[in-house]
């Protein structure tokens, strides 16, 4: 990863996963049309190379519900190959129940595979295939390069938010200290677990927190990922 790291320091971060209590309504249905046109009308497409980029971005791209010993969470979520999806640990939590919704309105029940506690990541796998996937970047992630975030704030319908990369932090997330990617690209509840992708389209980072209300974005950078996925550093979840 290129560019200087920020000094290893404690930051208030506020993860993104909405969470409420038991007993919630369902989740609104997914309309595919408004979502496409929702997520494409407010973005400045100077910043990208393409509408097309932000698109295929959006259809590797899920809505993840789960509900845990005493609580529901929504979150994101993207596809790396057809029935497994990366997410973060605290969208996941200790799952009973867990369910993603695609872009085009399906639904499928799922089950979390392991999590990597120390990073804030999860791996959960669906039985389906022929789902988009998402590429991850391997080169150096640059300050200042444009980059998307894309979710579903709020467990609604899927929003993308465009900005840039402002530097590298340290920051304690669920007791460990995590290597995170600071950006301005608008993040809220909701969009935690999902992709920080870059103008090719091409996942970089993890989102997970804010720096503090109305703060900078947070993710986990797409190395720290791939070192979890390489070294097997995915444990099975704990029940309730």
């Amino acid at each position: 990863m290129s560019g200087p790291r920020g000094a290893r320091r404690a930051l208030i971060t506020f993860m993104l996963a909405t969470i409420v209590l038991a007993c919630v309504p369902p989740a609104p249905p997914l309309d595919p049309e408004e979502g496409a046109l929702a997520a494409l009308e407010p973005l400045d497409l100077d910043e990208l190379q393409s509408a097309a980029v932000l698109r295929a971005s959006r259809e590797f791209t899920v809505r993840i519900r789960a509900l845990g010993c005493d609580q529901l969470g929504t979150g994101s979520g993207f596809v790396l190959e057809d029935g497994l999806i990366v997410t973060n640990r605290h969208v996941v939590g200790q799952p009973r129940e867990v369910a993603i919704s695609t872009w085009d309105g399906r639904t499928f029940d799922a089950r979390v595979d392991g999590i990597a506690q120390d990073a804030d990541l999860a791996v959960i796998r669906i039985d389906a295939t022929g789902l988009p996937t998402a590429t991850l970047r391997t080169t150096p992630i640059v300050i200042g390069e444009p980059v998307a975030a894309i979710g579903y704030p709020g467990g609604g319908g899927a929003a993308i938010t465009t900005g840039k990369v402002l530097g590298f932090t340290d920051g304690p997330v669920l007791g460990e200290q995590v290597p995170a990617i600071r950006v301005d690209a608008e993040v809220r509840p909701g969009n935690s677990g999902g992709p920080l992708v870059d103008a090719d389209g091409l996942v970089i980072g993890v989102i997970f927190a804010l720096t503090g209300p109305g703060g900078d974005g947070l993710a986990v950078p797409v190395d720290v990922l791939l070192d979890r996925l390489d070294q097997q550093g995915f444990l099975p979840p704990t029940g309730c």
